[in-house]
């Protein structure tokens, strides 16, 4: 290598021929079961240096290759992808993972060792490294007995500006606390699923002791296919879409990386420049939001603050209610994405300070489940009614109305009585309190979309928790009625999805024919979803004089059909008409920057 040579992304992430085998399910011990397969392919750590090398970056693997068949699949994928081989081959093979993949998307792994697990340290100490370079390194290689004496000491050790990503993998556990805090200490990229993430938060006490282990390093939380958490050192955490993320990559490629495990988590952009992913990330999804015919988005919740976009005069026209951070105790909601509160006698205080961060919304999570009961966890509430009172009222008073994430039938009451303005998914309210939610004309969004997945949250909590389980089937098999329900009650309900977390942006159609699947008339779902939540929300629907996005020529009146199209631009938001007698001058109102669209044209 080269001391004029560009920077480059280095892997030691031992290097595995990966066989997935698609299952109905796991076979009991002795039995059988028939599987279907599209490998092998080559996996472990080559999955991410592919990736980055599909993005054009210069990439090379520091993982042992050995000299038989395995190793030769490997040496192909390397030629097509153009990574170069940086280290000396040993004589033997690399092993093989047996992946069994059941529909629910959970994986079983049966892995057969070979010479992956033996770097070579005379071969690491020989790489030529460079400021501004990047190694990344694995858990498992982390916690192996022997690639761990190798490996811990070296990535520790690496020279000033080079980076060091530190992919977790479920193994965390295993590495030891020593290890673990000075490989921490030394990252620049930490990442994990949300399962390592939260177990590793766990372990050091909280998101904020992780955040001080590695002070310098941007913690990326994967979420599968709904994309990831970015927290940058001396930020504030960000939310990635799948959706985005996978357009930003550039696609799953030949190896399946995205998709298959995520390890690659845009890398190679992350590398170039994260400041910019990151807008561009929250611009893709303000515009997937647009083009879904949405106008106004209560953004409610989100770690960052997304009315930027809305504030740039280049930007979508999509007009942001920021809600400030959701508000939660420590352990009872997904980490890092609220302001925890240690003491609830502190929440009236950090729900107006929220309120100041706003605009004119807060939004306080009301039940999760409390895992601290062990096999009788289930949805629990977060606060005890007169510490909710006081919060609510200084909320109110600082300005701000309280929307409340909550799931369950047992905190519904006391959020009721409490006076909040919003109930996000209420998924378990009975016919009485929605009476109640009528009367005081509480907004509830009923999130139909998030709660046809409850049967899966349900698999996932599996015999661990089995009455929360038991808790979220029933109101997934019963949410349909619950809906019709809710509507015939007189309850005012707004339109919204859990954008960003498991469903993508731009999804409100779907939400929608959920509703109307359920029973309502489609005139109320669209009076509803529009005008109707635009109105709960405290922002106008059609105004006269109002800036349109739309105008329509539905008569041909001639003081309509001899309207300057130059001069009428300004008064309107988007230059868009829709002629609908075509009696206009096609080439005049494109010449003036219109986009004209003529019936049968």
């Amino acid at each position: 290598m080269s001391a004029r040579r560009p920077a480059c992304f280095i892997s030691t992430g031992s290097v595995l021929i990966d066989l997935p085998l698609q299952v109905n399910r796991i076979p009991a011990p002795g039995g059988a079961v028939t599987a279907s397969s599209t490998g092998p392919v080559v996996g472990g750590g080559y999955t991410v240096v592919s990736a980055v090398a599909r993005q054009g970056k210069p990439a090379a693997l520091a993982a042992t290759l050995g000299t038989g068949p395995n190793s030769a699949l490997v040496r192909e994928a390397m030629m097509l992808d153009g990574v170069e081989l940086v280290v000396e081959e040993l004589v033997g093979d690399i092993g093989t993972c047996i992946t069994l993949i059941e529909p629910s998307g959970r994986r079983t792994f049966v892995t057969n060792e070979g010479i992956e697990a033996e770097p070579q340290l005379d071969d690491l100490r020989h790489l030529d490294l460079l400021p501004g370079d990047w190694v990344y390194a694995t858990g498992y290689d982390i916690v192996h007995p022997l690639s761990h004496r190798v490996l811990a000491d070296w990535l520790v050790d690496l020279p000033n500006g080079v980076g060091l990503v530190i992919d977790l993998g479920p193994v965390e556990p295993e590495i030891g606390a020593t290890t673990l805090g000075r490989l921490l200490a030394r990252a620049t990229l930490l990442t994990g699923n949300h399962l390592e993430i939260t177990q590793l938060s766990a372990r050091l006490g909280s998101p904020g002791a992780l955040r001080e282990a590695c002070p310098g390093a941007l913690i990326v939380r994967r979420t599968g296919v709904h994309g990831c958490v970015l927290w940058p050192a001396g930020g504030t955490p960000i939310e990635v879409a799948g959706s985005v993320a996978g357009h930003l990559l550039g696609g799953r490629g030949r190896h399946g990386a995205f998709a298959e495990n995520g390890r690659n988590l845009m890398l190679a952009h992350l590398i170039d420049d994260m400041a910019h992913l990151l807008r561009r990330a929250q611009r893709e999804q303000a515009a997937a939001t647009l083009a879904s015919g949405v106008t106004l988005a209560r953004d409610c919740g989100c770690p960052v603050d997304n009315s930027w976009l809305a504030r740039q005069g280049s930007g979508p026209s999509l007009d942001f209610i920021h809600c400030g951070r959701h508000v939660a105790r420590p352990m009872r909601y997904i980490r890092g994405l609220a302001v925890e509160v240690e003491d609830e006698r502190d929440l009236p205080r950090v729900l107006a300070d929220q309120a100041s961060r706003s605009d004119g919304w807060v939004k306080l999570v009301g039940d999760w489940i409390d895992r601290s009961k062990g096999a009788d966890s289930d949805l629990d509430p977060l606060w005890s009614l007169p510490v909710l009172r006081d919060a609510v009222a200084a909320a109110h008073e600082a300005g701000a109305r309280v929307a409340v994430h909550a799931f369950s039938h047992s905190a519904i009451d006391d959020l009721i009585e409490a006076g909040v303005d919003d109930i996000e998914h209420g998924s378990g309210i009975d016919a009485d309190q929605a009476d109640e939610i009528a009367r005081r004309s509480v907004l509830v969004a009923p999130t139909l979309a998030q709660v046809a997945l409850f049967d899966s949250f349900a698999d996932q909590a599996g015999a661990k928790y089995p009455v929360y389980a038991a808790t979220m089937r029933a109101m997934h098999e019963e949410r349909r009625e619950h809906f019709a329900m809710l509507a015939d009650s007189g309850v005012r309900l707004v339109s919204g999805v859990d954008s960003g977390g498991y469903q993508k942006h731009g999804s409100i159609v779907n939400e929608l024919a959920l509703w109307q699947e359920a029973g309502m008339d489609p005139a109320r779902v669209v009076d509803t979803a529009t005008w109707g939540t635009r109105a709960a929300l405290g922002r106008p629907a059609l105004t006269e004089g109002g800036a349109a996005d739309l105008v329509v020529l539905a008569t041909e009146w001639r003081q309509f059909v001899d309207l300057d199209p130059a001069k009428i631009g300004p008064l309107v938001r988007t230059r868009t008409i829709v002629d609908g007698r075509n009696a206009l001058d096609r080439e005049a109102w494109s010449a003036a920057g219109w986009k004209h669209v003529g019936i049968g044209r």
